[in-house]
């Protein structure tokens, strides 16, 4: 047991010592991580104070801010490391905020990303969900959710505030043994923002209640462009026959 113990506790200091080197496991693929930490998303339990916490924020120095199109996220560039430090230290302290996390880039997508404090798992072959649930709660993590559509896929909650910790907990559950995958669930904030000035008034993409519309009733086309705006290697064709103008 003395071992077992000693074993995690190397673990945890080799993935401290190794901040600066980031990066998560899937499967054998190592994925490297870089972090712009200029810019930072805060995630807050409700948005109630939501702009007194970024008054508070502002009082050490310069700070862009955005209000996520996703309720309960705002979005802060931080010019001046100085400022940045400032804006950690509050955030980490402060009852508002349920995490925070720098932006993150890798190969695998290069708009900046933000860890939520939760890891995306996958049970491998022959493990159980016993197994799952005693690691989990040896290393003070939760389990939110399992996937309702992928087998022996788990959503855990790290119960910590620092986006980088969700890194550590990434690696933490892959180095177990007990899982196929063990990745950070990211968050790709505002990836499109359309500059189109006639935008406001194509309700179908978003529907405010231009015109008498119902608000809300539209294609989600805002939340479809934060996971993807196309790929020029995807070919789409349209067939038609034509309409009978006639047709009563």
């Amino acid at each position: 047991m003395k071992r077992v113990a000693f074993l995690v506790s190397m673990l945890i200091l080799s993935l401290t010592i190794s901040a600066q080197d980031l990066y998560y496991m899937y499967g054998k693929q190592r994925i490297p991580l870089q972090a712009k930490e200029n810019s930072l998303v805060l995630m807050v339990h409700n948005t109630d104070g939501i702009f007194d916490l970024i008054n508070e924020l502002g009082k050490y120095g310069e700070i862009h801010y955005e209000l996520s199109k996703t309720d309960g996220f705002v979005s802060i560039e931080i010019p001046h490391e100085e400022v940045f430090n400032n804006v950690i230290s509050i955030a980490s302290n402060s009852s508002l905020v349920k995490t925070y996390s720098p932006a993150f880039i890798c190969e695998d997508f290069t708009l900046p990303s933000y860890c939520i404090g939760e890891v995306i798992t996958k049970l491998a072959s022959g493990k159980t969900r016993a197994q799952l649930d005693s690691v989990v709660e040896s290393l003070g993590y939760s389990i939110k959710n399992d996937d309702k559509f992928v087998k022996e896929q788990f959503i855990v909650s790290v119960n910590k505030k620092d986006g980088n910790k969700t890194i550590e907990a990434a690696n933490l559950l892959f180095e177990t043994g007990l899982f196929e995958f063990a990745e950070p669930n990211f968050l790709v904030n505002d990836a499109f923002n359309t500059s189109d000035p006639l935008f406001q008034y194509q309700w179908g993409l978003k529907n405010t209640g231009q015109n008498g519309g119902i608000e809300g009733v539209d294609i989600n086309a805002e939340p479809a462009w934060d996971i993807t705006t196309g790929s020029a290697n995807i070919v789409v064709a349209v067939v038609d026959n034509g309409v009978q103008i006639r047709s009563s």
